[in-house]
């Protein structure tokens, strides 16, 4: 499955403005749900679902590409948890310098 970059970040922006809410699911954009299923099994644990998503959404909010020290700064985590992350994700990433995400 292959995502469009600024997808997380329509979400997210949509979620800010109320526009997306829990009461209103019928506004997610079509596949939001589908995406949340395969790539969020009820097999992973709840806490581990909603750090990667916590991460994930700051992620969402960078302008443009960043490195993995400034990410992990950011977002709280070791370097090597925000790399396991773009591994993890990788088809949600992309990378248009080395070291650069």
């Amino acid at each position: 499955m292959n995502i469009e970059p600024t997808y997380l970040r329509y979400v997210y922006d949509n979620i800010k403005k109320g526009i997306l809410n829990a009461e209103n699911a019928a506004a997610l954009p079509k596949g939001f749900i589908e995406i949340y299923d395969s790539e969020f099994s009820e097999k992973t644990p709840v806490n581990k679902r909603q750090e990667s998503l916590n991460q994930l959404a700051l992620w969402a909010l960078f302008k443009g590409p960043v490195s993995l020290t400034l990410a992990a700064s950011i977002l709280g985590s070791k370097e090597e948890d925000v790399k396991d992350l773009i591994d993890n994700y990788s088809n949600w990433f992309n990378s248009p310098e080395t070291g650069r995400y």
